[in-house]
């Protein structure tokens, strides 16, 4: 792991800008072609040095000139100082423009956004990114080595109460705000009403936000004024503005009226609201939180989108690593020390290796990249440029040549329940990027007393019988379980495998998976049914409560002519042990009738009845041999390849056993 105590970690944002432009034509609003959409972050925003008569025309060019004042000139691609944390006016207002988080300009004429639309006024709107967490000098310096000096927007200090309560509410502590400019027409913004009411300030936090100076912001509220939150300013749309959001809308049908709007809230001159959609959203790579915000009544409008972009590091040294933290939140990134299954975008390394990072981004189907693709997002200068192709930056590296890649993640331990003993190493992420079911037993088992451990464990094995799902315990020589793990080993029934088992089963038969292997190497079957059990459940849960209630009157009444028939039933049992003491010879109907009456029974009891049939006097050993030969031929396939695939020579560690050296796995040296 990396020691980045030092390094704040910022959540910050990579927004994605879609416009369609309104007008008066009656065909208006309509999206536009020759528009791509845009890319805004930190590093795109446009920026100012000191007092000098800068190219402020707001459309992100980073290109200044010198002016009168005496500054530096500042050319695009020199490299500068990066500008510290601003100073302050009396009012306690920044008075840094590099520090204020604007990071889009919206109007009709040198804006980021353009939008050519006579209900747009020239400068309508700005879009900021605020935080209460402002960065220390040490990250400052750390980022200003990868950077060259170039000077860069910072995040703005939110100023309202709703502002100040957004950013301490953010988990990632960063907030985007819209800012109506005293439009002429008006700035509209949907509103996501239950992250409205579960984070909206409460009257004593206005109230006490309002004594500490913080509020509207000409200052002379009174306590009154100061009590109330600002009330919200729901309106009607017009039809073109309708039209404008369904054409941003996920299924962009524009006609289709059914389709539910969400609430418009219109800003007065002045005005900011924090999005909080973009901030609060619990959100992960399946889903992407986003604002519609509608500028005037004729349909101009732009969908801001979150880009989730989370890296994870792999063979990077401290050095190499620390001003590329540092550096991350200009671009809208974050970074996790370990591989996260839900959030990791990227795993960036030096080259690609068989280690256990490298085998979930291949089974989770995401790009290997050098730290030079982070390097290229830092160099995008304004929105309109495109980002980086992954492909553009691909370590070297060949041991994942025969592998096949699929649009879908791996499935190859889907089937499995991996019990995990430590929060340590890469053993659940490993197992579950490939599709398996996660039992962290260092969370949820209880560790007072063995009697009280086997009551859980017994538990947990009939629940996954339930769920049909193979249990299987990864093994751990560390001492935080070494309780858990000496009462497991005197249980006979719990199988232990290992990290390199587990990435073999992934990456093994070119990618495409074989069954898991126990610490013995010998294979763990699946439950018979896994692949289909959550359809069955869910389709016999329903179906027996149907059932129960339609065939309630019909099992009463066959209980009734039961007991009112007793002496029918005994001759009917009478004639049935007869004929079981003199059976017919077997026919071909009665083989058929057998075989009907076999599949009807459960698989459980299938199997039982065939255990009892076959073991007679034999031994375990037998049992088992025979149990191999009548496998399916695609298991014995699998498990043939198993067996003949283990690596016998330490030298082919590196391309088939997936030690990783900054985070070996628990039993196996690196």
């Amino acid at each position: 792991a990396f020691n980045t105590t030092n390094i704040p970690i910022f959540n910050a944002m990579l927004l994605r800008v879609d416009k369609v432009s309104g007008g008066n034509n009656p065909t208006d609003p309509q999206p536009s072609s020759s528009d791509p959409p845009l890319h805004a972050c930190l590093a795109t925003a446009t920026v100012h040095q000191g007092n000098d008569n800068n190219n402020n025309d707001g459309s992100g060019d980073n290109t200044l000139t010198q002016g009168q004042g005496g500054g530096s000139q500042i050319i695009r691609g020199v490299p500068h100082a990066i500008i510290p944390a601003s100073p302050k006016d009396d009012n306690e207002n920044t008075t840094n423009p590099n520090c204020s988080g604007d990071i889009l300009t919206v109007g009709r004429k040198n804006c980021a956004v353009t939008i050519d639309d006579k209900c747009v006024s020239r400068g309508h709107a700005t879009i900021s990114l605020l935080s209460n967490r402002p960065l220390d000098s040490d990250a400052i310096g750390a980022a200003s080595s990868l950077l060259g000096g170039r000077v860069m927007m910072e995040f703005g200090t939110p100023s309202t109460p709703e502002e100040i309560h957004a950013c301490e509410t953010s988990p990632c502590g960063v907030i985007c705000v819209v800012k109506d400019q005293g439009s002429k027409f008006g700035t509209y913004v949907s509103v996501d009403e239950q992250l409205l009411k579960e984070y909206q300030p409460s009257n004593d936090y206005s109230n006490n936000n309002a004594a500490a100076g913080g509020g509207d912001e000409t200052g002379d509220e009174t306590d009154d004024e100061g009590a109330a939150a600002k009330p919200i300013n729901y309106v009607h749309l017009s039809e073109k503005q309708i039209r404008a959001v369904h054409l941003l809308s996920d299924n962009a049908d524009s006609n289709n009226a059914t389709t539910s709007l969400p609430k418009f809230q219109k800003l007065v001159a002045h005005q900011s609201v924090p999005l909080l959609p973009l901030s609060h959203s619990k959100s992960d790579l399946k889903s992407s939180p986003h604002v519609v915000i509608l500028f005037g009544p004729q349909g101009s409008a732009i969908r801001l989108s979150l880009l989730p972009l989370q890296f994870t590091f792999s063979r990077i040294k401290k050095p190499e690593l620390d001003p590329i933290l540092s550096s991350l939140h200009y671009i809208g990134a974050t970074h996790s020390t370990q591989w996260d299954v839900k959030r990791s975008t990227h795993l960036v390394a030096p080259e690609k290796t068989a280690a256990a990072k490298g085998i979930m981004a291949y089974a989770c189907r995401r790009p290997v990249v050098t730290k030079g693709y982070i390097e290229g997002l830092l160099e995008r200068r304004v929105p309109e440029e495109g980002l980086p192709k992954e492909d553009d930056y691909c370590p070297s590296g060949t041991w994942d040549r025969n592998l096949k890649y699929t649009a879908e993640p791996s499935t190859a331990l889907k089937g499995y329940r991996i019990a995990v003993m430590v929060d340590e190493g890469d053993n659940a992420p490993l197992a579950q990027s490939a599709g398996a079911d996660i039992l962290p037993i260092h969370e949820d088992a209880p560790s007072s007393s063995h009697a009280d451990f086997e009551t859980w464990w017994g538990a947990q094995m009939h629940r996954a019988l339930d769920d049909k799902l193979a249990l299987v315990v990864v093994s751990s020589s560390s001492k935080k379980c070494k309780r858990y793990s000496d009462w497991l080993k005197h249980d006979e029934g719990v199988r232990f495998t290992n990290a390199k088992n587990i990435a073999k089963a992934i990456t093994n038969n070119n990618g495409e998976g074989e069954l898991l292997l126990d610490t013995r190497k010998v294979v763990i079957e699946k439950i018979q049914g896994w692949d289909d059990a959550v359809v069955v459940d869910e389709g016999k849960e329903e179906e027996d409560a149907k059932m129960a209630a339609v065939d309630a009157p019909a099992r009463a009444s066959a209980k009734a002519a039961t007991a009112a028939a007793p002496e029918e039933e005994t001759a009917k049992a009478a004639n049935k042990t007869h004929q079981d003491e003199n059976p017919p010879p077997p026919g071909k109907d009665d083989h058929e009738q057998e075989e009907s009456r076999e599949k009807e029974m459960p698989v459980s009891t299938r199997r039982k009845r065939r255990q009892e049939e076959e073991t007679g006097g034999k031994t375990a050993e037998r049992l088992e041999e025979e149990e191999e030969e009548q496998q399916p031929d695609r298991q014995k396939r699998l498990r043939k390849n198993v067996e003949t695939k283990v690596p016998e020579k330490e030298d082919r560690a590196e391309e088939e056993a997936p030690v990783e050296e900054e985070v070996p796995f628990e039993e196996e040296a690196p």
